[in-house]
């Protein structure tokens, strides 16, 4: 059930939304202010309570990936009417936009993994790692930054290709045959074999 939202809020969504709508929808120099225009939507949650147009009930969309991917797919008034790699295009120059749009992405469009059961802190801290990861890519590993950017590669991909994090992998360890089957699919033989000798050494 969506919450009524006070007058002056849902006036200030909506003066909020109708400019990322000319923005996006204009060439030229209009375009140029996509990138402001969506950090202070996805900054106020503009998106999720506002008024379509003269004589329009508020549209509400829910706070989630989801919900603002419904946001800027639908078609106007009642949304952008864009495809989400479209806004990926107009906030490509700008990386904290870029960053912000890409981690209100649902999770299947972008090829990470979030998890529902994420607080605030956990979603906060994934836009702020994000957003220095495609700063970083940007200003040291340009062509890496263009991949993320074609989406051939997630933040932390292209973070791991440039030697900039390590390479991780998540393994169950409560079932034996799984563990082994991840350990071989991640592992060559020379690393399984020191692997075995660690583990054999250890034992003694």
């Amino acid at each position: 059930m969506n919450t009524p939202k006070p007058a002056g809020e849902l006036r200030r969504n909506t003066e909020l939304v109708n400019l990322l709508k000319s923005a996006v929808h204009n060439s030229g120099v209009m375009e140029g202010m996509v990138p402001g225009a969506l950090m202070q939507v996805i900054g106020a949650g503009a998106w999720t309570a506002f008024v379509p147009g003269p004589g329009e009930s508020p549209k509400h969309y829910d706070h989630t990936p989801e919900g603002y991917a419904a946001f800027v797919m639908t078609d106007e008034p009642w949304g952008l009417g864009i495809s989400l790699d479209r806004m990926k295009e107009l906030v490509r120059e700008d990386v904290n936009a870029l960053a912000e749009h890409v981690d209100m992405t649902p999770a299947r469009a972008v090829g990470t993994n979030q998890h529902s059961e994420d607080d605030g802190n956990t979603n906060t801290l994934r836009t702020n790692d994000r957003a220095y990861a495609l700063r970083r890519l940007q200003a040291d590993k340009p062509y890496l930054y263009a991949r993320v950017l074609a989406g051939e590669l997630s933040p932390h991909a292209a973070m791991v290709v440039a030697g900039f994090r390590h390479r991780t992998v998540c393994m169950r360890v409560d079932d034996m045959s799984l563990l082994a089957g991840t350990l071989r699919e991640n592992l060559d033989d020379t690393q399984l074999h020191e692997l075995v000798q660690r583990l054999s050494c250890e034992g003694e």
